[in-house]
């Protein structure tokens, strides 16, 4: 299905003829820059191009106003960086965060009693946690809910986190810490997967229990949005709470004007896989 959306994808680009090749360039990533990060939960509706409004919870950077997006902020930090996230729930029951691939994270209560949760340290309502690792290894990664993950993930609790390579300068970035990968910083694109059961979701907001075996997603999508939004850039206004497009435009190779590649980073936050084919 995401195969499929990516076709309708570029039929819709071809004929589209407010998205031009500038507004689609308008796509690439958008940091979040560390390596202190505070966070905090929100709510929100997120919407879809059938018409139809979906609510979530979300990770909001507190420093720009905690406003509720989805996905949450892309945490982009270097590589040995000693990396701190501060959590504030909001919400009516614990949350946490637990962070994929990196080792030896630490968690401990800002405020409040906390909880041992499954995974991690978890906060209460109107509590605070730290989280607190070295990023050791350049990548893409998730950070996501390690609480209710088959609930708390699906409802938004997600998002990217990119630690950057030792050997990037100001004019040279590398995709890893070897010379062969170096890419374009000016084309560079993060594409994060997710699906939605909206049963789920609205279980959730009127506060109705939901059966996680009876899961059936309705919609799925990059960077939180759903063909054709997902063909137009970032911080449209008519989708406030989707601030991320996904709209890849590459360029073609020239020795001169051209010479280095773009760099496309994938991460899937949902539970299903997706064999994810981009033309080209």
């Amino acid at each position: 299905l995401v195969v499929l959306l990516l076709i309708l994808a570029g039929v819709a680009a071809a004929g589209l003829r407010t998205q031009t090749a500038a507004a689609a360039h308008l796509s690439t990533i958008v940091c979040t820059t560390g390596p202190t990060f505070n966070l905090e939960t929100a709510d929100g509706y997120a919407m879809f191009p059938d018409g139809n409004t979906i609510y979530f919870w979300g990770f909001a950077d507190s420093d720009s106003g905690g406003d509720f997006q989805y996905p949450g902020p892309t945490l982009c930090v270097d590589e040995g960086d000693s990396v701190t996230v501060n959590l504030s729930n909001t919400l009516a029951e614990p949350v946490s965060i637990v962070f994929p691939g990196q080792t030896s994270v630490s968690a401990s209560m800002v405020s409040g009693s906390g909880n041992n949760g499954l995974f991690t340290l978890e906060a209460n309502p109107g509590e605070t946690v730290q989280y607190s690792f070295t990023a050791s290894q350049p990548g893409t990664y998730l950070y996501e809910s390690g609480t209710a993950p088959h609930k708390q993930i699906q409802m938004g609790l997600f998002g990217s986190l990119v630690v950057r390579t030792a050997m990037d300068t100001s004019t040279e970035h590398f995709a890893h810490n070897d010379a062969s990968t170096e890419f374009n910083p000016e084309y560079e694109y993060l594409l994060l997967l997710h699906d939605i059961d909206p049963d789920l979701h609205r279980a959730v907001e009127l506060g109705t229990t939901y059966d996680v075996t009876t899961k059936h997603d309705r919609y799925w999508t990059i960077n939180g949005r759903s063909n054709p939004d997902t063909l137009f850039g970032n911080g449209v206004p008519w989708l406030p709470n989707q601030p991320y497009g996904a709209m890849v435009t590459i360029r073609e190779y020239d020795a001169t004007d051209n010479p280095l590649p773009t760099l496309i980073r994938y991460a899937n936050a949902g539970m299903e896989n997706h064999p994810f084919h981009p033309h080209g």
